[in-house]
C-alpha cells in the first residue's frame, strides 16, 4: 500500500521536473538582466551619489532613533476644569505652584456660601393662571363682596351690578317664555317653533351678560326681572386686585376685578 504512494509521488516528481528547470533558467534570466542594468546605472556618478545620500539618511534615522530620549507625556501637564452637576468647579493645574500666602485652600464641598447680594428684581404672579373680571354691559357696581384677599370659589358672588341691558334682557326671556307656554297649549306648529327659538336667543343673550344657568331658570318658572345681577368667580383662587368700589359706574370691558388661581 505504501510503495503505491510512493510510485504516485515519483510520477509526480517526474512530470514536474521539466517546468522547474524552466522556472530556474527564467530565473536566472532575470538576475542576469537585472545584474547588467545595475551595473550601467552604477557606472553614472550621479545614481552612485544618489545611493550614497538615501543610505547615509537611512543610517542617520536609524542612529537618532537609538540616542534620541524618550519622548514626554504631556496628557498630565494639561489644565483640567470639571464642573459637577451640583455646580462644583474642580480646577487642576499639573506643575503650578500657588503661593500659600496669596490663595487660600479649602477642600470642595456643597454647602451654603455665606454670601448675600442685592439685585433688583420684582415679584410677579403667573399670568397664565390669572383670571381678569371685566364688565359685559355698561352699569354700576352696587356692591362688592369680595375684597382684596379674599378666598373665592367657582360661582361665588363677588358684585352686584346694575345694568339696564340685563333688565331688558331678562324682561324679553320672559315674554319668549310665556308666548312659548301659550303655543304649547295650543299645538301651534311654525309659531311654536319661532317662539321657541326666541326664547333660546333671549336664553343666550342673558348668558352673554353673566347670567347662569340658575338664574335663566328661574325666570322660566315665573320669576320676576330683578334689577341687579351677580358678578360670579370663574374659578377659585384669591382676588389679588380690585379695580372698582361700590357705586362706580363701568363700560363693557372695564376690569372689575383680578383673581389668581392658586
Amino acid at each position: 500500500m505504501l510503495k503505491k504512494y510512493l510510485d504516485k509521488l515519483k510520477s509526480y516528481a517526474q512530470n514536474w521536473k521539466p517546468l522547474a528547470q524552466a522556472l530556474w533558467m527564467k530565473l536566472m534570466h532575470f538576475y542576469r538582466h537585472a545584474e547588467e542594468q545595475l551595473k550601467q546605472y552604477w557606472a553614472k556618478p550621479r545614481f552612485r551619489l544618489c545611493s550614497y545620500l538615501l543610505l547615509a539618511l537611512i543610517v542617520g534615522v536609524n542612529i537618532g532613533r537609538l540616542f534620541a530620549p524618550a519622548a514626554v507625556d504631556m496628557s498630565a501637564a494639561k489644565k483640567v476644569i470639571d464642573v459637577e452637576k451640583n455646580g462644583i468647579i474642580n480646577i487642576d493645574l499639573p506643575g503650578v505652584t500657588l503661593a500659600p500666602e496669596t490663595f487660600e485652600y479649602i477642600k470642595t464641598a456643597e454647602g451654603v456660601a455665606p454670601v448675600y447680594l442685592s439685585v433688583p428684581g420684582r415679584l410677579a404672579f403667573n399670568a397664565e393662571r390669572l383670571k381678569v373680571i371685566s364688565a359685559r354691559a355698561p352699569g354700576r357696581v352696587e356692591r362688592i363682596y369680595a375684597f382684596d384677599g379674599a378666598i373665592v370659589k367657582t360661582g361665588q358672588a363677588l358684585a352686584d351690578y346694575f345694568s339696564p341691558d340685563y333688565v331688558s334682557a331678562q324682561t324679553e326671556y320672559i315674554l319668549s317664555s310665556k308666548m312659548v307656554a301659550a303655543l304649547q297649549k295650543n299645538q301651534v306648529g311654525s309659531l311654536y317653533e319661532d317662539a321657541q327659538s326666541t326664547a333660546e336667543a333671549a336664553a343666550n343673550h342673558l348668558r352673554v351678560l353673566g347670567a347662569s344657568n340658575e338664574d335663566i331658570a328661574r325666570l322660566r318658572n315665573g320669576g320676576q326681572a330683578t334689577p341687579t345681577f351677580p358678578i360670579r368667580a370663574p374659578i377659585d383662587g384669591v382676588v389679588i386686585k380690585r379695580a372698582v368700589d361700590p357705586g362706580a359706574y363701568l363700560n363693557t370691558g372695564d376690569i372689575l376685578a383680578t383673581i389668581y388661581d392658586c
